[in-house]
């Protein structure tokens, strides 16, 4: 039966189904398929049985989601999030219980033993008593606490419920908040509606590794989001399909792009879906994506940020779902050569050693001569004169204090110029690609971080732009030509790498110069804040605290902070604008 079951699915065939059970489970990475859920905290979950299994013949892997109840903006994000689907089945039997109230007693009081006498304590009542009479006898509403999770003291934890009274309450709240028995779970083995029609047979089962569980199949789902999904305050306004050639699965590897293949398939696909040139635009909106370079990206490569794949994943899904309506895309890249003054040639120490990584030099370091600029290089960046470079790193490190920057941080060698690492993730080149092919807009590309004097976090200008003297560094200067283009766009919406330091110094040079000209032209920007992700460099410092207070005063300041699974015509501002 289920072999016969798993050919019915692949092949969209009906039959009827008999003595299975099973469940769609989700996840980002293979080790989230080891069990029946990704949430390490769940120890059991619940199945579908037989008719539920059925229902399931026939259809798409999008429509298996619906059936099952999920929201298609739900299913919309979770795929914009790099989520996979699979749907395991089983034969009934075994681990696997028809939800009757004395198998869930039976199965929860093996699975927690700590709470078993309690539990039992109340067997009779629990299947008897209404929920609504149980919340009323607890005078709280069960779904406010669920909301607020654990820290609320009502979300009855095991813990919480070992140390309790053991009342009736306190067992149906274990079953509502940590085994997810919810106000309409009935007892009898079967599923049912707000409205009280009887649904699908359910099965609990505890949550242990799928390969204890006997003979089962997993069949992954192809889940293809629909084309049109229309918003209800704007008409015809619609996001896009993700196009086939699109694997966010592949987003964390180097390869080939194939531009010809990506340039024609654009073509093809703009026609199809009635996409215009975005010279053609009334509202004109720009993506500046910070940074989104193997470097930082990749796994294994120099500077990877964590979250940095993920992230990427939703830019690039971000791209394609509102293909019609970004007029441009502006990726920046982190550009730089061996020898600059955050990189370990750059210094020496007495004995000739350079720093490691991730080193933190300090202005005392470079006065009391810890650290030193390596001699070998005055000879092309100060014409020959040691004590003129001297002078600017205690100048630089100085600078650094003055303006409330961090410290000079030796970086591990990264985005260097010709190499590997200094490319743009390849995933997302190509979803720039078929954007400029299908809107007929080129692609920007903003260079930053070529000088070996200063640091470059910002695309619009240097960490330290001026010598001891007052005079500008050489081949440094504030990017204005870019800053002023980005600024006579309608929106801008600004996603990359790394929150903590590029993103944010970005940003911050940004709502400078928007103060300077007009406070009100912060409302214009757009932070993707699931695009973006701190550094974290265990064990040394984690930037997250820092990150957010950064994008909390972006946002104090009048920028907004949205997320990219949102349609762009629901962000504040922009209800009425396409």
């Amino acid at each position: 039966m289920l072999a016969t079951y798993v050919d019915a699915v692949r092949h969209g065939t009906q039959q009827k189904v008999t003595g299975l059970c099973g469940r769609i489970i989700r996840g980002k990475k293979p080790a989230d398929f080891l069990t029946l859920t990704d949430d390490p905290d769940r120890k059991l979950v619940l199945l579908m049985g037989p008719d539920g299994l059925e229902k399931l013949l026939g259809k798409s892997g999008y429509d298996m989601l619906v059936e099952i109840g999920y929201e298609t903006a739900y299913i919309d994000r979770k795929v914009a999030e790099g989520n996979q689907f699979k749907l395991i089945v089983f034969p009934e039997g075994g681990p696997a219980k028809l939800a009757t109230w004395v198998n869930v007693i039976d199965v929860v009081c093996d699975v927690y033993p700590s709470i078993a006498a309690k539990l039992n304590r109340h067997r009779d009542s629990l299947a008897k008593v209404p929920f609504g009479e149980i919340e009323r006898l607890a005078g709280f509403d069960f779904s406010v606490a669920d909301k607020a999770g654990p820290t609320d003291p009502r979300y009855m934890t095991e813990e919480r419920f070992r140390q309790s009274a053991g009342t009736l309450v306190d067992a149906r709240a274990f079953l509502y908040f940590t085994v997810h028995l919810r106000e309409l779970f009935s007892g009898d083995g079967y599923t049912y509606t707000a409205d009280g029609r009887q649904g699908l047979m359910e099965y609990i089962v505890p949550n242990v590794p799928i390969a204890d569980l006997g003979p089962h199949e997993i069949i992954d789902l192809t889940i293809t989001l629909p084309f049109a999904q229309p918003n209800t305050r704007s008409g015809n306004l619609k996001t896009y399909p993700i196009p086939a050639h699109y694997d966010p699965k592949a987003v964390d590897q180097v390869r080939k792009v194939p531009y010809e293949a990506i340039a024609t398939a654009a073509g093809t696909y703009a026609a199809q879906h009635g996409i215009k040139a975005a010279v053609t635009d009334k509202f004109r909106l720009a993506l500046m994506a910070i940074d989104v370079q193997n470097t930082f990206v990749i796994p294994g490569y120099e500077l990877v940020v964590g979250g940095a794949v993920e992230d990427t994943q939703r830019t690039c899904a971000f791209i394609y779902r509102n293909l019609g309506y970004i007029t441009e895309i502006d990726p920046t890249m982190d550009t730089h050569r061996l020898f600059q003054i955050f990189h370990a040639a750059f210094w020496v120490n007495s004995n000739g050693q350079h720093p490691a990584p991730f080193t933190s030099i300090k202005l005392a370091d470079v006065e009391n001569g810890t650290w030193k600029p390596n001699p070998a290089m005055a000879a092309y960046l100060t014409s020959g004169s040691y004590p003129a470079l001297l002078d600017h790193c205690l100048h630089y490190c100085k600078k650094l204090a003055e303006r409330g920057r961090y410290e000079l941080s030796i970086w591990p060698y990264h985005a260097m110029l010709g190499g590997i690492d200094h490319a743009l993730v390849p995933a997302f080149h190509e979803a720039c690609v078929f954007h400029a092919a299908a809107r007929q807009m080129q692609t920007g590309l903003e260079i930053k971080g070529g000088s070996p004097y200063t640091e470059n976090y910002s695309i619009f200008g240097p960490e330290v732009l001026t010598t001891k003297g007052g005079k500008p560094l050489p081949l440094v200067q504030r990017n204005v030509a870019f800053l002023e283009r980005l600024m006579n766009y309608d929106a801008v919406v600004i996603a990359g790498q790394a929150k903590s330091h590029c993103v944010a110094w970005t940003i911050d040079d940004l709502l400078v110069d928007i103060s300077a000209k007009d406070p009100n032209l912060a409302k214009k920007v757009y932070l993707l804040e699931d695009c973006t992700s701190p550094v974290i460099i265990p064990g040394v410092v984690d930037f997250t605290p820092m990150a957010n207070a950064a994008f909390q005063r972006f946002q104090d300041a009048g920028m907004h902070v949205v997320r990219s699974t949102d349609p762009i015509w629901t962000w504040p501002g922009l209800q009425d604008k396409f």
